[in-house]
């Protein structure tokens, strides 16, 4: 059996057999201006005879896979004829995946490698311990390791002992090369010309010009001469994609440091753009990301390791991506973790002669190791064995499907199914499953699970008989085919069946199976939280734009377990005396009342000034918080509103109900003609200015009757858009679309007719004829004057 590794990134796809070359390949799909009507996929860019204002449709946002479609028809085109022309009954797969990938997406791949593409076994694994792998094959001395991967979406800090990743080490910056890409599109565009469309032509210019500072200051100084007394200049040509293909950088001593060249070519002067735009990697907070630069978070890493392992990752950092290319990031990273680390211990920096290919070669040789069988994934029997999907498919299909004798070809037989029955309950429970509810699922697609089905000897077909040269047979979508369901139990996990039920029927065993039969196995309280996290934080992605996901994923949040609503329990009784004041005041004591109002809230002040007492709204979604002031500065309430549903929906029942009895406290004692009160009993963090936190709580209080309602959310979406066999309608509401689909099905055949090229002018007026002898009605009122 063959292996196919593919270290699948957000921007290339390296892919290669495990004893062939690797070929680097665009994971994307793109557009161009002068052929905008064709989508070119993978590797056929180099059909695009103009690559400016070229459109990137990519698979991955935020460093993870979120758009199937478009990775579905790169699979296709790499897997297909004009690639590598996979034989999937014969290939296992190794692919990799993004570190804290998510449980609904990492499932998805698994259908998707095993049903649609039916590979025999599959491998996912992070890109980083493909390379870990590999440094320890070159280094078999050495037991620890460091791997720095900066790729496309951001940089991962990850160490590795004895070839297992350890958890407490693993550091994520999210800088990467679309962020530099972009940045130096804002940069030119600013300063030159407006190049915000040409993403391709500024990725070329970015690895043809950019190279990182050993002296960022002392670089600037030299940029700020002129003439030939500025070294760190160059001009830089760029492509016309006629005479110049692709853009280049002229050399030194042709550059025109006086004038304007005479030449008809478009001229990029750069200048500190250089080294300023590859600096964000050392030093995100220049450009406003509150981060640490790669060598202070991979100093941070190891000193989360015990003491004694240190001196072992210092001495073995390897740099990996697309990003440790630029000239001079090697030496970069070295000078600054070199001063970082104490004196006593070795610094040794690795960057393999091909950082991009590095984790693929890692796969290759992980596809050759003895224990490789063990370590992937393969479907017991048939494609679909290997999902939680084949299970539910074929209770389903035990507990709806109508079995009973029927008759074909002049004999009876017992405990049958039509074939075309096995698609209608196949294709509902499809349509009101989570996962497929948002795309339209075809009954050819159904009749196919139908055939995988079969094939995986779920169920036989009944009363046909294979001729000698016929070695399978093919389902039917028919009232005519039959079925049985086979003796055995299909469902993967289950046990022998009892003494007792030997003798039984299939449709005995059937009706044991109750109509709406729960599921053997429970998932457990804390599984379900995960799911409906992991759904948010989906959700949150779509609606606002983080920057940083990785304390939310990472760290649980860590509430006290006996906290409960203060403006209920206080400690203080002088809050309840002020609070039956407040309800009770009026106009003729707006001093009282304002009295009472600053009196209540000190205490509550008072309450939440505890050093010891965590805050409501924490640090851990300042990036929410921030991206939800950045949607009501660009007035979009609704936006706001359901970011900030969804963001309270990850805070802890106990703290969202204190949070609830606060903001409705204060919504009722600060009116808008009265005193206000501050807002720091909400939001505590010193990343927000005070303006912006009181923004932030005075939207809250506005929005507060909708804020803790149920914001739309992927299971509320599925819910609410599912096709249902069993809505109810009236009479009127059932003719009258009896009336409709058969009008326009009545339309649509008289237009084929009428509009069919193959057919003879003869059979087309005997057609019409008939049409207009049993539908006069509709002749006359809707295709009179055409014939």
């Amino acid at each position: 059996m063959t292996t196919l590794v593919l270290d699948n990134g957000a921007y290339t796809a390296k892919i290669g057999y495990s004893h062939e070359k690797v070929s680097v390949i665009p994971n994307c799909q793109f557009r161009s201006k002068t052929s905008r009507l064709k989508t070119f996929t993978a590797s056929q860019l180099d059909e695009i005879k103009d690559p400016s204002g070229l459109f990137y449709i990519l698979p991955f946002q935020k460093g993870y896979l979120v758009n199937w479609d478009v990775q579905r028809k790169v699979w296709d085109h790499l897997f297909g004829k004009e690639m590598f022309k996979v034989d999937f009954a014969d290939t296992s797969i190794v692919i990799t995946e993004p570190y804290f990938n998510f449980t609904s997406i990492q499932e998805s791949m698994n259908e998707i490698l095993f049903e649609e593409y039916q590979f025999q076994a599959a491998l996912r694994i992070n890109a980083g311990s493909l390379s870990a792998h590999r440094y320890f094959q070159e280094n078999s001395s050495e037991l620890c390791c460091i791997v720095v991967d900066s790729g496309f979406s951001f940089t991962h800090i990850v160490p590795y002992c004895r070839g297992k990743k350890m958890k407490d080490g693993i550091c994520r910056l999210n800088v990467g090369g679309k962020l530099l890409t972009n940045h130096l599109k804002e940069i030119i565009s600013y300063r030159q010309l407006h190049v915000m469309d040409e993403t391709y032509v500024i990725n070329q210019v970015k690895e043809d010009v950019c190279y990182v500072s050993q002296d960022f200051y002392k670089d600037m100084e030299i940029a700020q001469l002129k003439g030939e007394e500025n070294t760190v200049m160059r001009d830089y040509v760029l492509p016309d994609f006629s005479a110049i293909k692709k853009g280049f950088c002229k050399p030194r001593e042709e550059m025109n440091f006086t004038g304007k060249y005479k030449t008809g070519e478009q001229i990029l002067r750069l200048n500190n753009e250089r080294f300023a735009v590859p600096e964000m990697l050392f030093h995100p907070s220049d450009i406003g990301i509150q981060e640490m630069g790669i060598p202070e978070a991979l100093v941070n890493s190891v000193h989360n390791l015990p003491e004694e392992m240190q001196p072992h990752f210092f001495k073995n950092i390897v740099l990996t991506g697309g990003n440790t290319l630029f000239p001079g990031f090697r030496d970069r990273v070295y000078k600054d973790v070199r001063s970082l680390t104490p004196t006593d211990f070795d610094v040794s920096v690795v960057q393999p002669q091909n950082p991009i290919c590095y984790s693929w070669e890692g796969g290759k040789l992980l596809s050759e190791n003895p224990d490789f069988d063990e370590m992937v994934v393969t479907p017991l029997t048939g494609p679909f064995r290997a999902t939680q999907l084949w299970r539910s498919l074929i209770v389903a299909l035990h507990a709806q499907v109508e079995v009973r004798p029927r008759r074909k070809h002049l004999r009876m037989h017992s405990d049958c199914f039509t074939g075309s029955d096995a698609v209608d309950v196949l294709l509902s429970h499809l349509m009101q499953n989570i996962l497929f509810c948002s795309s339209e699922v075809s009954r050819l697609k159904a009749t196919r699970l139908c055939q995988a089905l079969m094939e995986a000897r779920v169920f036989e077909p009944v009363g046909m008989k294979l001729f000698r040269r016929q070695k399978e047979t093919a389902f039917e979508d028919s009232s005519c085919s039959l079925y049985r369901f086979v003796d055995r139990d299909a469902l993967p996990g289950s046990t022998e069946k009892g003494k007792g039920e030997e003798n039984l029927t299939p449709d005995q065993t059937r009706k044991k199976i109750p109509r709406t039969a729960p599921p053997t196995s429970f998932l457990s309280k804390r599984v379900v939280e995960d799911v409906w996290r992991q759904q948010t934080l989906l959700q949150l992605l779509q609606v606002v734009e983080l920057p940083v996901l990785d304390s939310i994923l990472t760290s649980p949040a860590k509430t006290e377990p006996q906290r409960v609503a203060p403006l209920k329990h206080f400690p203080d009784q002088l809050i309840v005396v002020a609070g039956e004041h407040l309800q009770q005041g009026g106009a003729d004591g707006e001093k009282s009342l304002a009295t009472q109002k600053r009196l209540l809230f000190d205490t509550i002040a008072k309450y939440y000034s505890n050093q010891e007492r965590p805050p409501l709204l924490t640090g851990r979604y300042l990036d929410i918080h921030v991206a939800i002031l950045e949607l009501l500065d660009g007035e979009k309430q609704e936006d706001a509103l359901t970011a900030s549903q969804l963001c309270l929906r990850l805070l802890q029942p106990n703290v969202r109900d204190e949070l609830h009895s606060l903001l409705g406290f204060m919504l009722a004692a600060a009116q808008p003609d009265s005193i206000r009160l501050h807002k720091q009993a909400i939001v505590q963090n010193n990343a927000l200015t005070r303006s912006r936190g009181e923004q932030l709580v005075l939207f809250l209080m506005d929005s507060h009757p909708q804020l803790f309602k149920v914001g739309p959310s992927p299971v509320y979406l599925s819910a609410s858009l599912a096709f249902t066999f069993c809505q109810r309608v009236t009479v009127e509401q059932y003719e009258d679309q009896r009336e409709k689909a058969t009008l326009e099905s009545l339309k649509q055949l008289i237009r084929h007719i009428s509009l069919s090229a193959s057919m003879p002018l003869k059979e087309r007026r005997r057609l019409v004829k008939e049409f207009q002898k049993h539908h006069p009605v509709v002749f006359l009122q809707h295709f009179s004057s055409t014939f």
